[in-house]
């Protein structure tokens, strides 16, 4: 599920509420698109905002990609572009096509079931 604690901090956490780093595709996510076995996105790495601040902001310079295999609990990249498209087709992912978050329900903090 997309977790949305701020305008910049948007991450992916699964369903089952693992919280652990290996499992969750940290802020910020900007695409995304899944089906039964995988969810797949699109992140923007994080900078501080200037060299005083601890507030951080999307680097549009650091892409990376991620798959998460929610079946195993396993995920996988960060992953430039073309290391992302070859992964895709090993896992035979290629009916999925990532999607802006705006376009999804995105919970505030904790999720509605």
């Amino acid at each position: 599920m997309l977790v949305r604690s701020s305008a910049h901090e948007i991450k992916v956490v699964p369903k089952n509420n693992y919280t652990s780093e290996p499992v969750i595709i940290p802020e910020k996510v900007v695409e995304i698109a899944w089906n039964n076995k995988y969810v797949i996105a699109k992140q923007y790495g994080m900078k501080q905002e200037s060299p005083e601040s601890t507030y951080k902001i999307p680097d549009e310079t650091v892409v990376n990609y991620w798959i998460l295999d929610t079946e195993n609990v396993e995920r996988y990249g960060p992953y430039s572009y073309e290391d992302f498209e070859l992964k895709l087709q090993e896992f035979d992912i290629t009916h999925l096509t990532l999607k802006p978050v705006l376009n999804y329900i995105i919970f505030e903090e904790e999720p509605l079931e």
